[in-house]
């Protein structure tokens, strides 16, 4: 709040990992995810795309190769998330031992409830 205005926010992608950053939910909030391994990757796609055909892709078979075609494979991702809210997927990475988190503005940090040990 010092400087009177909201900072503009980075993007949260990866660039050495697909699937890794933030996706907008059906209720206009936005979602990051993180896919680190291929034990993840098949969960993400069997129990957050409901398509566990992704999951058997070539285009998609290793990172290497997610990260290759991050642009079809982010177009993927989008579609799914901007069908469910942001609470409902975040469940569902949190079921499939997904990293994951709702993203916040800067305007919530502000506001963002201080802790004390």
């Amino acid at each position: 709040t010092y400087g009177g205005k909201t900072p503009y926010r980075r993007d949260l992608s990866h660039s050495t990992i697909a699937t890794y950053g933030a996706f907008a939910t059906l209720d206009n909030k936005e979602l990051l995810c993180a896919i680190q391994n291929e034990r993840e990757w098949r969960r993400f796609c069997c129990d957050v795309l409901d398509d566990p055909t992704v999951a058997q892709d070539p285009c998609f078979e290793g990172n290497a190769q997610r990260v290759a075609h991050r642009e079809t494979l982010d177009a993927i991702g989008s579609a799914t998330f901007a069908r469910q809210s942001c609470e409902a997927l975040a469940d569902r990475l949190h079921q499939a031992g997904i990293a994951s988190g709702c993203v916040g503005s800067m305007g919530d940090l502000a506001t963002y409830p201080v802790w004390t040990i």
